[in-house]
C-alpha cells in the first residue's frame, strides 16, 4: 500500500534554458528589466485581488565563464506568467567567472506599489 501511495506522488520541475535570441543580464540589469514586466502586471494583479508582492527561487547552473546554462524553478510566485518571465531571465543571467561550473540559488522578489514595481535579484552559492 505504501509503494502504491508513493508512486502517485509526482513532482514537476519547470526548467528554462538560455536562448541566443535573448540578451544576457547581470543581476542589476535583470532587476530593471523585470521591474518593467512586473509593472505591467500590477493593475491586473490588483483587479484579480492577487498579492502585490511575492518571490520566486531558481537553481541556476553557471559555466566557468559565469553564464547561465539552465534555471530550474524551485519556488513559484504562484503566477504562471511571472514564473515564466522570471525563469526566462534567470536562464539569461551572467555572474563573475569561477574556476568551475556551479549551481547558485537565485531569488527574485517583486513588489507592486501603485503603478510602479520593484524587483530584487540575489544569487547565493549553494
Amino acid at each position: 500500500m505504501i509503494a502504491l501511495a508513493a508512486s502517485c506522488v509526482r513532482t514537476t520541475t519547470r526548467s528554462f534554458v538560455p536562448s541566443p535570441e535573448n540578451p544576457v543580464y547581470t543581476l542589476a540589469q535583470a532587476e530593471v528589466v523585470l521591474a518593467e514586466y512586473v509593472r505591467l502586471q500590477c493593475a491586473p494583479r490588483r483587479e484579480a485581488q492577487q498579492p502585490d508582492s511575492g518571490s520566486a527561487t531558481f537553481a541556476v547552473e553557471f559555466d566557468t565563464l559565469g553564464v547561465a546554462t539552465a534555471a530550474d524553478l524551485q519556488q513559484s510566485t504562484r503566477d504562471e506568467m511571472l514564473d515564466g518571465i522570471f525563469g526566462t531571465v534567470a536562464a539569461q543571467l551572467t555572474v563573475p567567472p569561477a574556476p568551475q561550473r556551479h549551481r547558485d540559488r537565485v531569488e527574485m522578489r517583486f513588489r507592486c506599489d501603485g503603478d510602479s514595481a520593484t524587483v530584487r535579484v540575489t544569487a547565493a552559492a549553494r
